[in-house]
């Protein structure tokens, strides 16, 4: 009976096969290239037994990797990760923009990255484009764990919020956010990033103004704006119906006023830089987006009391009309003249730090004037 040869992998240099071990007095080695050699019977067995140590090893290696992976940095909680530590930028025109991965699961934790890019680049690359988000950051005292690659950073809860919402499902996206891009411990860095915050919201793509999560209320306020309907159409949030009578006009108006124009966005300070100067703002409530120009004029259009919340948000269409109509007037918004009138303006809007008040008006003057008072944060108030 002529024997099966037995086949050697040179490279694990282990035996694969073996036949008639137990019967025969030696058995065959079939190499690579055709070449055979006999081996005794003992050290055949032999060979046998070191494949399935080999196997067994393999398997061994199988199932410490897979503990491995429970314990590995790659995939520690953001509460067990090491504090993110900024690179400086020293250079006017860099920024960095956070490199979001998309996820299908709200819930998931966010996993991003941290990137410097040049402005420029942004301009003129459509690859590059990103989109610049407008929020409230609410109680410092709340914080979240963002994860940034191998690290966390501690950011507001509400500013995590808003990158949950924000969150692509299915590509990824470059967002720019004050409160990750700039590192806030830094005076050196927020001296150099809120002087050219300006040209961040003008180059980028859109700029979301995120209002808050969505409620009965914000569906109904972006279902009547995407339908263009009129006043009398409005939704009982309670019961979800769909009713139409004008004598509810007034009612809708009252809720729109309470539920949509009193959230606190309109109050800070920084919104109005970031609203005039951006190409493309959308308000998002939740998932849900509209264009600013459809819910300025719905909530023109809704106007029944002189809250404070609604005067703020009218001084800053009057303050963004009287921009664009005063663009081309070099001198006027070169002279302390315009800056004063802002922030008269502006007068009661919401700021953590008093000096903000001038540094967030900045953009919206002429250059001449942001040379006159550079944005530098190691001087105190009073010395501004």
């Amino acid at each position: 009976m002529t024997e099966k040869p037995i086949i050697c992998d040179p490279r694990s240099h282990v035996l694969l096969r073996l036949s008639k071990i137990g019967k025969e007095k030696g058995a065959k080695v079939s190499l690579e290239k055709g070449y055979t050699i006999a081996l005794p019977r003992f050290e055949a067995a032999a060979s046998f037994q070191t494949r399935f140590s080999w196997q067994r090893q393999r398997t061994r290696e199988a199932k410490g990797r897979q503990q491995f992976a429970f314990t590995s940095p790659l995939v520690k909680a953001p509460a067990q990760l090491s504090s993110f530590q900024y690179s400086p930028i020293n250079n006017l025109g860099t920024i960095r923009l956070i490199r979001l991965r998309p996820s299908q699961d709200f819930e998931a934790g966010i996993r991003c990255r941290l990137i410097k890019t040049k402005l420029k680049k942004c301009s003129l690359d459509l690859a590059a484009h990103f989109v610049a988000l407008s929020c409230v950051w609410g109680d410092k005292a709340e914080r979240k764990k963002l994860r940034i690659g191998l690290y966390a950073l501690e950011i507001t809860a509400s500013l995590e919020y808003a990158l949950r919402h924000i969150r692509d499902q299915n590509r990824v996206s470059y967002v720019w956010a004050d409160g990750v891009c700039i590192d806030q411990d830094s005076i050196e860095d927020r001296n150099l990033q809120v002087s050219q915050m300006g040209v961040v919201y003008s180059t980028a793509r859109s700029t979301i103004i995120f209002l808050g999560p969505s409620s009965p209320e914000s569906d109904l306020v972006t279902k009547i704006i995407s339908r263009g309907k009129g006043p009398p159409h409005i939704l009982n949030p309670a019961n979800g119906e769909d009713t139409v009578a004008t004598s509810d006009t007034f009612a809708y108006s009252n809720m729109f006023e309470e539920h949509i124009m009193g959230a606190t966005w309109f109050t800070r300070v920084w919104v109005l830089q970031e609203l005039i100067l951006s190409v493309n703002p959308l308000v998002q409530f939740g998932t849900r987006r509209m264009s600013w120009a459809d819910f300025y004029t719905h909530a023109q259009n809704h106007r029944r009391t002189s809250r404070p919340e609604l005067d703020s948000f009218n001084q800053i269409e009057i303050i963004k009309t009287k921009y664009y109509a005063d663009s081309t007037n070099a001198d006027l918004r070169a002279s302390a003249i315009w800056l004063l009138d802002i922030l008269d303006r502006r007068r009661g809007a919401g700021v953590s730090d008093p000096r903000d008040m001038i540094y967030a008006h900045l953009s919206l003057c002429n250059i001449a004037l942001r040379n006159y008072v550079p944005v530098d944060y190691s001087i105190s108030y009073e010395d501004l």
